[in-house]
């Protein structure tokens, strides 16, 4: 902890599974190629990896690539980001909190409860756990404002609602494959909240394909998701490291949280 991490010429700090964000981010970055092609050739050349598979959060590197000429020689965004989680979380746990007390109590209380409630998820135990060696899965944010977004599903217009859940699948299928499931379980229950509100489904509930479709889409341009990957490494996607739904119930290492251990 301290302001050593928001340094962003610091990286004698960069431990464990950091490190291997900071070298996807310090190999694409010295690419010659465009910013576009998020992989690198450094490591297994002359094959492309794509920095997605160095947990590089590769939406945060493309950005910084764009404008990587004037930044120093040594330059780290892991510790800004994590920074940045806290405040985002702070922001969303607020609007959150605000759009369910509203509803029950006057404006300044509803202020106050959400205030309160803020504070403590801000600094949520989770988040500061995964703070110790994850950049991309500390982004505890996303599922915040997916949460905010399904409050206020039934107070919004379906294009308001569509549109708001869409930017927030293209941002989590730039940072992780986990945080677009997540995404993706809220959005589904707020479509269930907003079809009960609203009655009988019609032809306009085929627009809620969107978001997903949008999250899919993400998946695949930040390359997450690679289809004619060949399935074992070195390969464009994750292959070798791939899930599929017997992981849910026997990961193949550590435990699972249905089954005793084995």
């Amino acid at each position: 902890l301290g302001p050593a991490r928001i340094n962003p010429t610091n990286i004698h700090w960069i431990t464990s599974d950091f490190i291997t964000v900071q070298l996807g981010w310090d190999y694409y970055r010295r690419e010659e190629g465009s910013a576009f092609d998020l992989s690198t050739r450094h490591l297994m050349e002359p094959l492309p990896l794509n920095i997605a598979m160095f947990d590089a959060l590769p939406i945060v590197s493309f950005l910084l690539k764009l404008v990587s000429p004037l930044l120093p020689e040594d330059f780290q965004f892991i510790g800004i980001y994590l920074a940045l989680c806290v405040i985002l979380q702070a922001v969303f746990a607020y609007l959150l909190f605000y759009e369910y007390a509203k509803t029950r109590h006057s404006l300044s209380t509803s202020m106050l409860f959400s205030i309160l409630a803020t504070a403590f998820v801000a600094v949520s135990p989770v988040l500061l756990w995964r703070w110790r060696g994850h950049a991309a899965l500390s982004s505890h944010w996303i599922i915040l404002a997916a949460f905010w977004l399904l409050l206020r599903s039934t107070r919004v217009t379906t294009s308001n609602m569509l549109f708001g859940f869409s930017v927030l699948f293209f941002i989590s299928g730039g940072i992780n494959p986990y945080l677009v499931v997540m995404v993706f379980i809220v959005f589904a229950g707020a479509i269930l909240r907003r079809l009960s509100a609203q009655g009988p489904i019609s032809w306009a509930a085929a627009a809620y394909i969107l978001p997903p479709a949008v999250g899919f889409a993400a998946l695949m341009i930040f390359g997450f998701l690679v289809l004619n990957a060949g399935g074992a490494l070195p390969g464009g996607g994750y292959g070798y490291y791939s899930a599929n739904l017997l992981s849910l119930i026997d990961p193949g290492q550590g435990r699972s949280v249905l089954l005793p251990k084995l």
